[in-house]
């Protein structure tokens, strides 16, 4: 049986022992955020809108939108624009508890 890596998804092993040592370090791998891609800020709390949507919102708020005046530090990195793979991992799963209610 082979067991991959549920950090970086690419490696895998033939025994629990050697994913486990692998894992334990990949997790604490340092990665650019996934949340705002390295960009440090994101707008609205990672909400978006459809284009109808800002449409709807009207000129003065696409504009305030596009001037970044509702960006603020990234949620998750909280500004740094770096994460571990282990931090996303529990963001993923949490994420996906609180969807199902869990």
């Amino acid at each position: 049986m082979t067991h991959r890596c549920p950090y970086c998804l690419t490696s895998t092993f033939s025994t629990v022992d050697g994913l486990e040592a692998h894992a334990e370090e990949c997790s604490e791998e340092e990665v650019t955020c996934p949340m705002c891609g390295g960009r440090k800020t994101q707008h609205l709390h990672g909400v978006s809108f459809s284009g109808d949507e800002m449409e709807e919102m009207g000129l003065e708020f696409r504009e305030d939108y596009a001037s970044g005046m509702f960006e603020h530090p990234c949620d998750h990195c909280r500004g740094s624009g770096k994460t571990t793979r282990g931090s996303w991992q529990w963001h993923l799963e949490s994420e996906a508890e609180r969807r199902v209610g869990a």
